[in-house]
């Protein structure tokens, strides 16, 4: 199967008061913009204004039997510069992970999920609580644009 292309999608938490605000569920765009066999990578964007994370996330992943698909999204963890400024790109990441089974006709839907761990972002440690939910999406179009 090929995955390389635009999809459209949604996430949704399983305790959205406590891990999200109150926020039941954010869309998002996912690009595949390489795939080799049964691996690929690419980026994804959440949709902001839903409480999704405002900066592109990594992507990487890969097909396995029974229509299965597994990958990893790295989000990157900002931090607030000694001159008050918002800096995105520290090189601190966190991983959230993701298995889904493709439907047979046109969306993949699974499950979610934060481990948890530590975050160095700037010159401050946080403390990552895991978290977990659903997820679908389905291919929006063949462009690998953002």
């Amino acid at each position: 199967m090929e995955v390389i292309g635009r999809w459209k999608g949604a996430y949704t938490y399983l305790r959205p008061a406590r891990f999200a605000e109150g926020r039941g569920s954010c869309t998002f765009t996912l690009v595949v913009d390489h795939q080799e066999g049964l691996e690929f990578d690419g980026f994804v964007h959440d949709e902001v204004a839903q409480g999704g994370h405002p900066y592109r996330g990594h992507i990487e992943g890969r097909l396995a039997s029974g229509g299965q698909i597994i990958f990893s999204k790295d989000m990157p963890c900002g931090a607030v510069m000694p001159d008050g400024t918002f800096d995105p790109d520290t090189g601190s990441r966190y991983r959230i992970h993701y298995r889904g089974v493709w439907d047979g006709v046109d969306t993949f839907r699974g499950t979610w999920n934060i481990r948890f761990g530590f975050i160095s972002a700037g010159r401050r440690l946080y403390v990552r609580m895991p978290s977990s939910g659903t997820w679908h999406m389905g291919r929006s179009d063949y462009a690998a644009g953002p």
